[in-house]
């Protein structure tokens, strides 16, 4: 092999000796020789041979790691001269070999011997990042992550830089989506596995500071990356603003709040909730518009994870993020109506105690020119509004109502979907006081209900799920002359091939039972079979060769060879969800008159998937 000039066959021997190791070694036998060769190439004044001692190196490590055990403090000395090679082709086979290694010592104590071999990796990265390679980047970058989850303390002297390394590759707009990706994937793992390390290491305050800045920087709008990662995606992703559909940059600010959130839940309070609280005050409060929307982003992303010291904080922090609701620049007032809609969903019930000077704000926000500002704050409302007690929520009924129904008129289908969530979401908490206002609305749910064109299909459901919430609140007398037209698009909605429309159908038909019981009768004999099917339906589908081989489907997992595959859609499961629900809740309210279907029922249920 080291003799031989060609490239190719040299590439090919070199496969051959990983095999033959692999059976050498298996028999327990000795091969001293390898070794050596291993130690002559690395040091041999050809570069192709230095190449090939880390390719056969990394072929080794997957073919016999265990046998190089009793090597691993040369080989780590190898690596870190092949890492410091004048030739970058040597240096990115070092690093592929040291990575090779890595995995698969990982949870063998030898695998800290490699740890003086980080620094140098991490200078090969990025050296490949100046000169475009930047899948070894991803390489290099796959491996820290691993090496983060090993109980092993392998990257905890170099944690400060990785971390800066990571920010680094995330800050810049020079590099693919790919190597971005993959460094925020390497902060999350860091924080997820090693929280209490970075804040001793005195990064908490510097990685938060980092990551508000990439968010401030980004031209684009925050609401769509916002709402996705609030899963929300599609309510506003973006359609209603021509402005903020940067695919790149919403890439960016969805990697710089993922991992705001993941430092959040994971980092111990004592060390995150002061510095990021007074980042968020700091932006909030700065000249600079993209800060004020950096800080309330921020502010919004960690209200989940630092629920219990906000609630205690809401006197101070309310009345500047109030303020922002108003503010001159759009995408400021789109984030600070966000952060009030995650104040309203986790920090319950202290929000509301706040309902005096949150409510007319929101108000006031509902008639904002801005789509995605008329929408978070249905968001806000949403969650506010349904833990109100009728008493409270009484006097901001009207102009509440009066806004909602002139969103309910939006030619922005995001915004009408919003519209509705707010409205049920109202009627369930204003109980018999939402009837004044129960015609105009289910006036205007009559002309969505019945919608035919599938990029409709949406506002139908939610219109129907909207109706079904009216019924709760109203009672059955008030009701009972929009049940019949409810019932006509629920019945109609679930012949459609809509998950999402079936699955709101469903809680249409859920809802309605609680109030409506007995006048289900007739609809049983057919309604009944069809929850029946849908929960039945089985969760794996059996598919033909042909069928296996498309892996192109990202709505399902498999194997690819055919044989059964799991649907793990996620309209599918909650459509089944939905039936059982609804199914329940008639066997519950339509008493007697479920009997009939009992023991069908039961052995649908015993059987289902």
């Amino acid at each position: 092999m080291i003799s031989e000039p060609d490239k190719g066959v040299r590439t090919a021997i070199a496969g051959a000796v990983s095999t033959l190791a692999k059976g050498v070694f298996s028999a327990h036998e000795e091969w001293p020789e390898l070794f050596a060769s291993l130690l002559q190439m690395s040091q041999d004044a050809n570069e192709g041979l230095r190449v090939l001692n880390f390719d056969l190196l990394a072929q080794l490590a997957e073919q016999v790691a265990d046998q190089l055990k009793p090597h691993v403090a040369t080989l780590a000395q190898m690596f870190v001269m092949g890492c410091q090679d004048a030739s970058t082709s040597v240096k990115e086979a070092a690093l592929s070999a040291t990575s090779s290694l890595i995995k698969e010592l990982g949870r063998e104590p030898e695998v800290m011997a490699l740890q003086c071999v980080i620094n140098p990796m991490l200078g090969v990265m990025q050296a490949c990042l100046q000169n475009g390679s930047e899948d070894t980047v991803i390489e290099g970058l796959d491996v820290i992550q691993e090496a983060c989850l090993l109980e092993q303390p392998l990257v905890n002297d170099h944690l400060e830089v990785i971390v800066q390394f990571s920010l680094g590759i995330l800050q810049s707009k020079d590099y693919e989506p790919g190597v971005q990706q993959a460094a925020g994937q390497t902060l999350i793992n860091i924080i997820e596995f090693r929280p209490k390390l970075l804040a001793k290491k005195n990064l908490v305050a510097p990685v938060l500071a980092t990551l508000m800045g990439m968010i401030a920087q980004q031209d684009s709008s925050a609401a769509g990356s916002l709402f996705s990662f609030s899963a929300r995606e599609g309510v506003l992703g973006g359609e209603d603003d021509e402005d903020d559909e940067d695919e790149p940059e919403m890439d960016v600010q969805r990697l710089a709040q993922t991992t705001i959130d993941c430092m959040a839940i994971n980092v111990p309070s004592k060390y995150f909730v002061e510095p990021a609280l007074a980042l968020c005050a700091q932006g909030m409060s700065s000249p600079d518009s993209h800060m004020r929307k950096a800080g309330c982003a921020v502010l919004g992303v960690i209200a989940e994870g630092c629920s219990d010291r906000i609630r205690e904080s809401l006197d101070n922090i309310l009345p500047l993020l109030l303020q922002l609701v108003a503010d001159p620049e759009f995408y400021v007032r789109e984030c600070a109506c966000f952060a009030l809609g995650q104040f309203s969903e986790h920090c319950q019930p202290d929000i509301l105690y706040h309902n005096e000077t949150v409510l007319p704000v929101i108000f006031q926000a509902l008639d904002d020119p801005r789509p995605t500002v008329q929408g978070t704050s249905c968001y806000v409302l949403e969650y506010f509004c349904e833990s109100l007690q009728p008493a409270t929520l009484r006097p901001y009924l009207n102009p509440l109502m009066t806004r909602l129904a002139n969103l309910l008129q939006s030619s922005q289908k995001s915004t009408q979907e919003m519209a509705l969530t707010a409205i049920a979401a109202t009627a369930v908490a204003a109980e018999i006081d939402f009837l004044p206002y129960t015609e105009t609305i289910c006036t205007i749910l009559g002309g969505m209900m019945f919608a035919t064109e599938p990029n409709m299909f949406a506002i139908r459901g939610r219109a129907l799920e909207c109706l079904g919430h009216i019924a709760v609140a109203i009672g059955d007398t008030y009701f009972v002359r929009y049940f019949e037209t409810g019932m006509q698009s629920a019945t109609q909605g679930i012949q459609l091939k809509d998950e999402s429309l079936k699955e709101h159908s469903f809680v249409f038909i859920a809802n309605c039972a609680k109030v409506m019981g007995k006048a289900y009768e007739s609809y049983m004999p057919s309604l009944v079979p069809f929850l029946l099917e849908v929960i039945g339906e089985s969760e794996l589908m059996l598919l033909s060769p042909e069928e296996g081989e498309d892996e192109d489907d990202e709505d399902e997992e498999g194997d690819g060879n055919g044989g059964y595959q799991v649907q793990v859609e996620e309209g599918f499961i909650n459509a089944k969800k939905a039936a059982l629900t609804a199914l329940g809740a008639l066997a519950e309210h339509t008493q007697e008159a479920f009997y009939p279907y009992l023991q069908q029922s039961l052995e649908t249920l015993m059987t289902a998937d």
